[in-house]
Order: C-alpha cells, then structure tokens, then sequence
C-alpha cells in the first residue's frame, strides 16, 4: 500500500488475536465438551452422574480445551509484539499434514509462525529487512517453510529487500503435499511528488501513483509495463505521466494483450468526480487488437476522458485499440464551444485502431463533448476521426496528416467495403444504414488537413449539424470534390443537411509532388530524413526510427521551398521562395531590429502638435492636404498620414499629412 508522504504513517498489520476464527477456538472446545457428553448418553457437566464415559473422557476434552485457550493467550500476546500477522489455526487448511486421527499431532493446523518488517513504512527505493520465525507443532517433523516470493527458507531469519513497489509477503508450511499459510507482512511505500518508472516491475508503483492528485510520473524510455488484465485505471487530477517518446528514440511502451472497456480514465461518469489539469504526454500506449477485431467483438478504449479541462494528450503513439483510442465525454456538461480546446489531442502517432462495422476510431466525440484535434498522423484506423451525433457534439481537426490506409468497414480483404475516413454520425437510419441522416451534431471546424485517403469519402456530414460544419484549406487526393451515398468524393453531407461550407480546398493532389525522399537531417540523428510538403502543413518522416514529424502549417509546396543547413547547426532548415528562413523546418526568426527611427502616430493630433511629434522623431513635415470632414468632429485635426505610424524610415523623411476641414454641406 502507498502512502503520500505527506500523510500520517500506519502500520499495515493483522494482529492474530483480532481475527474472528482465534475467538472460535474456545467456542469449538466448549462445543466438543458438550457434544461428547450428549453422544454418550451422559448428563452435561453440573450434573451429579459418572463423568466417565467409553474411550475419551469429558475431562480430557475439557482438558484439550484449556491447553487450546492458553495457547491463543501467548499467540495473542506474541502478535500484539510484532508488526505482523501471524494466521488463525484451522485443521482443514492444507490437508491434515500427514497426521491421523484422534489424539495425533495436525502438524500444519497445530504449527504456527511470524513474519515482520523493518521499517514498516519507506520510499521508494529504500530497503527493508524482512524478519520470519516458524514453530512447528511438537512432534511434527519433516515440515519445511517458504516465503512468497522468497522460496524455501530456515524455521527463523531475516533478509533484506529493496522496494521499489508495495510488496507483501506470505510465510507458509509445507508437509506431505499440504501447505498452510503462517503468516502474512506487508511494507507501505511513501510516494514522492515525482516518481519515476526504472523498472518493468514497477506496474503497482504506476498504478498507485496515477490515482494521487497533483502526481507526476516520470517513465524511462526502456521500461515496458505490462497493464493485462487492468481495467479503468483512474487518473486523478493534476496528473502528469510524461515518457521520452521522440523521432529518435520511441520511448516507454504501455501495453495490454487483454481487452479492457476501458483502460484509463480522466474523470468518470460519476458527477463531481472530474479530473481537471491531466497531461499524458511522450509514451507508447498499445492495446491488444492490431488486426480488424470481429463486428461482435467488445470495444477496448485506451483513454477516455469524462468532463474534465485543461487536458493534453500528446506525443504519444497510440494503438491496438478496437473501441478509440482516445474518446472524450462530457455528461456534465463542462465541455462546449466556448471552450472547445478543452481537452487537446496534438502531435500523436494514432494507428491500427479497427473494428469491423462499429468503432475503431482514432479519436472521437460523444454525450455532447468537444475535443480540439492537431497536428497527429492517423494510420489504419476505421475512422481517423469520429463524432457522435447527438446533441451538443463537435470537435475542431486542424493540420492532420491522415494516410492512405483505413477505413475497412466490412468484409476481410480483398473484398472489404471501406468507409469514410473523416465522420460525423447522424440520429437517424436511413437508406438501410444505421446513424445515417437527421441531426447532426452541433459544430465541425475541419481545416488544412492532408487526407491521403481515397478508399472511401474522406469526410462524410451524415446529417446537418446545428450550427455548420465547415472544410477549409484541407488537402485532398480525391479528384472530385462532392461525392454521393454510393459515389466516394472528397466530401459529402447526408439529408437533411446543406451545412458542410467547403473553401480553399485543394483537390486531386498528388503524393509525388509532395515528397523530397532523404532530403537532409532534420533531427541530429546523422540520417537523411523524408521531408512532406503538402500544400496545407510540413512534416518529415525519420529515416532513423521511423516516426513522423509535424513542423509547420503553411501552404508553400515543395516547388516553392529549398532544404539545407542554413544555420550550421547539423539539423536542416527550410528556406522558402520568399527568402524566409524556417529554422528546423519550424519557426522563422524574427527579423533583425531596424536600426531607423519609428515614425510617430500624429492621427487626431492638432498641426502645431503633429509638427512637433514628427521633428522630436527626427522626420518632418511633408506636404499638407486638407480634407472635407462630413461629421464635423476632426475639424483641425489630421485625418491620414504617410508613412504610416510605426512605419522605419531614415531620419528627415518627409511625412505627408491630411487635415480635416468644414464642408460646404450641413455636417452630419
């Protein structure tokens, strides 16, 4: 068990006196003692009959009893000693040990033991001396004993262990084949407001630490957890799980080969129970379904968020997911329009998520959710991008790169059907297809976007939104811009919609023309990389490791930009037909400091005050024009000026000015 380390200590023990079966030791006794008296005709003790009956006597029951109860005395006595628990007798545990009936010795009923720890609260990384004593039952020969996870071990001793994650011992006998657990310890662990992952056994420590609010979980790029059979692993608020994922390295890997609904949680479904502030950022995250997962298989999401803020989930490569692998939620209605980019999803690897006929989306929208979605490349998901149609729903996709493979929607190949890439649902059925018409949602922003994808549509309205949806500046190969029910185009919005606003678009692009293959390092790995050009954004894929890159979102083509190493640093710079250099292919530096004056803003100034301000900056007054004033407010006052304010001149530029006069019609 963890503990925050600001929180007060406890031991974490069980006492063998506060178990219920140790007070049942006494109660059996008496009952012995009353049963034998009944099964041979003979009158309960207090009674003024013969004592005695045939083979055991009431007074040796009676006795037996008394040697039971002294015993549970000094066990009581010794486990109150130790921060341990040392486990009731029961006879029936393990089998009988070898031993006979009547009067013979239970060897492993009869034995007892302890196990304790030293300290019994520590950090992470400290260590702990582990303390163990076994007493078997006189007469009982040929037992041995183990400790869980320890092996076999002498009747008494101690050892030392590092812990790096909560640990828990059991001390068990063994005889004859039959074991009995003794004894039971357990260490609590201190979490640090940092903790980081250097072990694959770490999985407790993950798993203890994600549910800390205000945690931050740093986790090396070797360290591979395995999460199987773990299911809605809630992330509390403020948490920050951060890996080393990147072009040149692919950072920790998280995976399952089970099938959770749901494997983390940022919020739940439960009202009050939001968790604001959450990033997860630079990890590997894969589920078990890197195939089409049947049509009746069950959903398995990797994270779902439910009506929490200020979240970020980015850098990461994501998949084997056949429900999403990211869907946000909003039951609670804390995620809308006015704040969309609530919850950002950017810069992700987000592939092989697929389902035959339902789900196997990248990311998706539903209970009247918002999510803001940039920047990611999108790979063999059945849908790249997903929205339910109810009510409120809606999500801004901006400067994706979504590739060409995807979208099967039915059959295996080669006879698969293939849907569109780019969804919203509908509420209605319609044309014999489920979701396919009526509301659509609310609002769909869905701009400079690459979609390589021609299988199916690439985005597909299946219904009309409240508000609108609208595809600006994206990219497509797709020939022909509108497409139908059976004919696939780059777009098409189902009845009773007519809302899918379509500008600046470019359509029938060719991969070709957007690649410069092994072009220069954009890196620092010493490998050429493949630098993309696509009309809408910049990326470059890693001849290194494999991994795409976004850099920029600009419409210069490959035609309009060259490459090369304009810095000296090692890493390639892109310079584009206006001369502006892009340093790694990411920002252009801002331009040297003018060393000329800055022409003054004289706009509504008097004369004799603009004739001051242009000398005190070193300029002077040009030519002076006078300008009808139709409102009669800038009488006498100037109206333009040339240069313009804030404009860098040499000093003695002449600055032209107008100056407001009277007109010949009433003023307004």
């Amino acid at each position: 068990m963890f503990r925050n380390g600001n929180r007060s200590r406890s031991v974490h023990v069980q006492h063998a006196s506060h178990h219920p079966a140790a007070l049942a030791w006494i109660r059996q006794c008496v009952f012995g003692v009353m049963s034998t008296a009944l099964s041979r005709g003979v009158p309960p003790p207090g009674t003024h009959e013969s004592r005695r009956t045939q083979g055991i006597s009431i007074g040796m029951a009676a006795g037996r009893c008394w040697r039971a109860f002294r015993m549970m005395v000094v066990l009581a006595v010794l486990a109150r000693s130790v921060p341990a628990s040392a486990l009731p007798q029961d006879g029936n545990e393990g089998g009988n040990g070898g031993g006979g009936s009547g009067g013979s010795v239970d060897c492993l009923g009869d034995s007892t033991g302890s196990l304790w720890v030293e300290p019994a609260e520590v950090k992470v990384g400290d260590s702990v001396t582990l303390h163990w004593a076994v007493h078997p039952a006189p007469g009982c020969t040929g037992m041995t004993q183990s400790i869980s996870t320890i092996g076999p071990v002498d009747r008494s001793g101690s050892t030392v262990v590092q812990i790096m994650t909560p640990r828990s011992w059991i001390l068990s006998g063994q005889k004859s084949g039959g074991s009995r657990a003794l004894a039971t310890a357990a260490v609590e662990v201190q979490i640090p407001p940092t903790v980081t992952i250097t072990s694959d056994t770490q999985v407790g420590l993950f798993v203890q630490a994600i549910a800390i609010p205000g945690q931050r979980i740093e986790i090396q790029n070797h360290i591979t957890l395995d999460l199987s059979y773990k299911d809605y692993l809630y992330i509390a608020p403020g948490v920050q799980i951060i890996g080393g994922r990147s072009t040149t390295d692919p950072g920790p890997r998280l995976f399952t080969t089970t099938f959770p609904l749901r494997l983390f949680l940022i919020g739940s479904q439960y009202q009050y129970n939001e968790a604001d502030n959450v990033r997860i950022s630079g990890i590997r995250l894969e589920g078990a379904e890197l195939g089409n997962a049947d049509g009746d298989a069950e959903g398995s999401v990797g994270i779902t968020v439910y009506s929490s803020v200020n979240v970020e989930i980015d850098n990461n490569e994501i998949s084997g997911w056949r429900g999403a692998a990211v869907e946000v939620r909003d039951p609670w209605d804390r995620i809308n329009l006015a704040n969309y980019d609530a919850v950002r999803v950017h810069n992700n690897f987000i592939h092989h998520n697929q389902h035959y006929r339902r789900e196997g989306y990248g990311v998706s929208v539903h209970e009247s959710g918002y999510v803001l979605i940039e920047r990611n490349v999108f790979d063999y998901n059945r849908h790249a991008i997903a929205s339910a149609g109810t009510s409120g729903n809606g999500y801004y996709a901006h400067s994706n790169l979504v590739l060409a493979n995807g979208g099967v929607n039915g059959l295996p190949l080669p006879y698969a059907w293939h849907t569109h890439i780019v969804d919203v649902h509908g509420t209605e059925s319609c044309w014999g297809a489920e979701l396919y018409c009526g509301d659509a949602g609310e609002k769909f922003d869905i701009r400079w976007n690459t979609i390589l994808y021609t299988e199916g549509t690439a985005i597909k309205v299946r219904g009309e939104p409240s508000i609108g949806a609208w595809a600006d500046g994206n990219v497509f190969v797709h020939s022909d811009e509108w497409g139908g029910y059976v004919d696939d185009g780059a777009l098409v919005q189902n009845d009773p919609g007519h809302n899918l606003y379509a500008t600046n678009n470019t359509f029938g692009a060719q991969l070709l023309d957007m690649l410069a293959l092994s072009a220069c390092d954009f890196n620092g790995d010493g490998v050429h990389d493949t630098f993309v050009a696509t009309g809408a954004t910049w990326w470059y894929y890693s001849g290194g490791l494999g991994q795409w890159e976004y850099l920029n979102t600009s419409s210069k083509r490959l035609s309009d930009l060259t490459l090369g190493d304009v810095s000296g640093d090692g890493v390639c710079d892109v310079t584009d037909d206006d001369g502006i250099v892009y340093l790694g292919g990411v920002v252009a530096p801002p331009p040297p400091p003018s060393p000329l004056p800055i022409v003054p803003d004289v706009k509504g100034d008097t004369l004799a005050d603009a004739n001051s301000a242009l000398a005190a900056a070193g300029f002077i007054r040009g030519t002076l024009s006078y300008v009808d004033d139709p409102t009669c407010n800038d009488l006498g006052r100037i109206t333009s000026q040339s240069p313009a304010a804030g404009t860098h001149a040499a000093a003695g530029t002449p600055v032209n000015l107008s100056i407001g006069q009277r007109p010949s019609t009433p003023c307004l």
